[in-house]
């Protein structure tokens, strides 16, 4: 994801993310170059993730996250949602 995830470009997430859910393909979402996230686009991040474990569908959130996406993360307690970065040890 680039730019914005907002009521504009959620839609299209959501409907490759059900491709790739129908699939079972496993999915890492990058949000690196996420500069902004609205409701939307949270809304969308919940449900995924509640579908995904529900389901037992591979998938997560890449840590790398821009620090106003991490900022909204925080704020509604869902810095859990981003995976932990792998042990280097």
């Amino acid at each position: 994801m680039t730019g914005e995830l907002d009521l504009a470009s959620a839609p299209k997430l959501a409907d490759r993310l059900a491709r790739l859910r129908a699939k079972k393909s496993p999915v890492r979402l990058d949000l690196s170059k996420l500069d902004f996230i609205d409701s939307t686009g949270i809304h969308l991040l919940i449900k995924t993730v509640g579908e995904a474990r529900i389901k037992g569908w591979p998938f997560q959130i890449e840590p790398d996250v821009r620090p106003q996406v991490m900022s909204v993360f925080r704020l509604l307690q869902l810095e859990h949602f981003v995976m932990s970065a792998p042990s280097t040890t």
